[in-house]
């Protein structure tokens, strides 16, 4: 998993030379002994620790001064502008959030370093499609941690560059689904991370499952291969199997990059980042799972992703169309809306199989009227538990569930969604 700073800023942590923070001539070489050997041999010596310790400090406070000296910042800054500017290198225009993502992934690339003034200064020049792309480090007071700036490139081939980070992103995961997820931080800036997403337990075949479900599969399949877009909404109660019916769907497009946007993401970063890390990272089909939790985020970011020239397939859940602005349930929004319900009793039958043979569990034919009604996160909870406490428990959590379902089911999510802010629970005081 990467962390990414959200924040509009420059910063990504990054490691440092070993030797970014030693004494100049013979007392740097000493510290470097010092700092090698001291740990593992010597640190056992009392006088070695204290020497060990007033050289690293010594290091520190020289450090200090130095970068606090207006004089020597801008010696360094000026020689590495010179050096961008004889080489024709400009900042890639692109958002804060993209350049995160790229720097963090460029740097797993071998680079040649060309160091300007010190070890605190320095370019780091990598080779993208066969086109130099550099980016600028600079430590802090105490020399253990950087910051980068860029990537630079040349104007003319930074369309290329950042094209071939965006794959590099997909190759370095070796995955090909992902998911954004953000992540607020009460000690700090907020981050958003990008992860592979978990492996989906699916029930059913995308392509020889569901009849509605594989022709959408086959319909999608088709409007890719002639270079369209297309947009399905899977929407129904809790547990109904939303998010893995958008997953198997994603799934069986075929030869696809699945990026999962979670709705934490939709709704602190805004639709036009989320856009513009999409036009980054060039995903085949894009999910949003829980749009009625960010509905108004998403009606934004549904806005956005129509100024995104780029063939996509969109597939967005939610548990009720009424929390979701009606725009976008017409075609060229949302193309195609499909309704999950609580499957029939021959659906439900496959389902019990799937999950007796994932469990370890005997299959009963008495499991599908014993069930009547549930969901498929009901049978799965239900042959879960069983597989865990053993069969003789059966009538026990089969009545736990269905108690349970009528904690959510009907039209508590809906009202829970549509609910006013006099309707919610005030904060403790």
């Amino acid at each position: 998993m990467r962390v990414f700073e959200a924040g509009m800023g420059m910063d990504v942590p990054s490691s440092n030379p070993a030797n970014a923070d030693l004494l100049p001539g013979r007392w740097g070489l000493l510290q470097g002994i010092l700092g090698v050997w001291a740990p593992d041999v010597l640190d056992s010596h009392p006088a070695l620790r204290f020497a060990r310790r007033c050289f690293d400090t010594a290091a520190v406070y020289r450090n200090w001064r130095r970068d606090r000296d207006p004089a020597w910042a801008k010696v360094g800054k000026d020689r590495i502008a010179d050096w961008l500017a004889a080489t024709d290198m400009k900042p890639v225009n692109v958002p804060p959030c993209v350049n995160h993502i790229a720097r963090a992934y460029l740097s797993d690339l071998p680079c040649e370093h060309k160091q300007f003034l010190d070890e605190a200064r320095r370019i780091a020049v990598y080779d993208v499609a066969d086109v130099k792309v550099a980016t600028v480090q600079y430590t802090t007071d105490d020399a253990r941690s950087a910051w980068i700036k860029g990537p630079y490139t040349a104007p003319s081939a930074a369309s290329a560059v950042m094209t071939a980070l965006g794959d590099l992103v997909w190759q370095a995961e070796r995955c090909s689904t992902l998911q954004l997820i953000y992540m607020r931080n009460n000690y700090g800036p907020d981050t958003f991370s990008l992860s592979p997403l978990p492996p989906s337990d699916v029930y059913v075949d995308a392509t020889n499952g569901m009849a509605q479900l594989a022709a959408t599969t086959r319909r999608c399949q088709a409007f890719l291969a002639a270079g369209y877009s297309r947009r399905v909404l899977f929407y129904g109660p809790p547990g109904t199997g939303k998010s893995s019916l958008a997953r198997t769907l994603a799934e069986g497009i075929g030869e696809h990059r699945t990026l999962r946007v979670d709705p934490s993401m939709v709704e602190q970063m805004g639709g036009d980042t989320i856009v513009a890390i999409l036009d980054f990272m060039c995903p085949t089909v894009l999910m949003l799972d829980d749009m009625d939790r960010t509905a108004g985020s998403t009606t934004a970011l549904m806005h956005a992703l129509e100024r995104l020239d780029r063939r996509m397939i969109v597939v967005g859940t939610v548990n009720t169309l009424s929390t979701l602005d009606p725009a976008l349930l017409r075609p060229g929004r949302f193309d195609q809306v499909m309704e999950t319900k609580e499957p029939d009793e021959a659906w439900r039958d496959a389902i019990i199989l799937h999950y007796c043979k994932r469990f370890g569990v005997s299959y009963d034919a008495g499991f599908v009227l014993s069930m009547d009604g549930f969901s498929p996160a009901d049978i799965r909870e239900v042959l879960l538990c069983i597989s865990m406490v053993g069969t003789e428990y059966i009538p026990v959590e089969i009545d736990r569930v269905r108690l349970q379902r009528g904690l959510f089911s009907g039209n508590k999510c809906g009202d829970y969604l549509t609910r006013t802010a006099d309707d919610r629970p005030k904060p403790c005081r």
